[in-house]
């Protein structure tokens, strides 16, 4: 723990050197679910996948998912999974000082998206350490915080009519194997 101005921190140091590979993943469609009430969007369709030379390297995934939720103002949250688990590095209050208590889910990051017409970026950024050199598939699962089941819209806004006010989108996923 650290402690800046009073505020403890949870901090994870992580050592690594040459980025000998890189892989990327770039979504140009839409995709859309209808999501119920603490339900989760299991986003397989959307995956990016990597093999290690060495079981102690180390994957940095980096990249941002274009998305947009029906019903007006309403949060958007995405969490990292590999091998249908949470990549639990990647999320917020698995563990630790900021566990996720009672109700709250743990995410790797969120936004609250206002509007029919707008699309929000989730940035996804972490560092995971699989010790494995087995082929590895990370993908985003989506929840939001509605009481009513929403449409999560990815790569497009909930109003998708054809003039220039709307705009269609990407979303990226770059895995990089970092040298230990």
């Amino acid at each position: 723990m650290t402690s800046s101005a009073g505020v403890y921190h949870d901090i994870e140091h992580y050592r690594g050197g040459q980025i000998i590979q890189t892989v990327t993943a770039v979504m140009r469609d839409t995709a859309s679910k209808a999501v119920g009430t603490q339900s989760t969007w299991e986003f397989a369709d959307f995956p990016i996948s990597i093999a290690l030379s060495k079981p102690s390297n180390l994957v940095l995934v980096t990249g941002f998912i274009s998305i947009a939720i029906n019903g007006g103002s309403q949060n958007i949250g995405v969490g990292i999974r590999r091998a249908g688990n949470n990549v639990n590095g990647a999320m917020g209050g698995l563990t630790g000082f900021a566990s996720a208590k009672s109700n709250r889910r743990a995410r790797h990051s969120e936004t609250m998206h206002n509007g029919d017409f707008g699309i929000s970026s989730l940035p996804i950024h972490f560092i995971d350490q699989p010790n494995t050199t087995d082929m590895l598939r990370y993908y985003p699962q989506f929840t939001h915080g509605s009481s009513s089941t929403r449409t999560i819209f990815i790569n497009r806004s909930d109003a998708d009519s054809d003039n220039a006010e709307k705009g269609r989108n990407i979303s990226i996923l770059t895995a990089q194997e970092i040298v230990t």
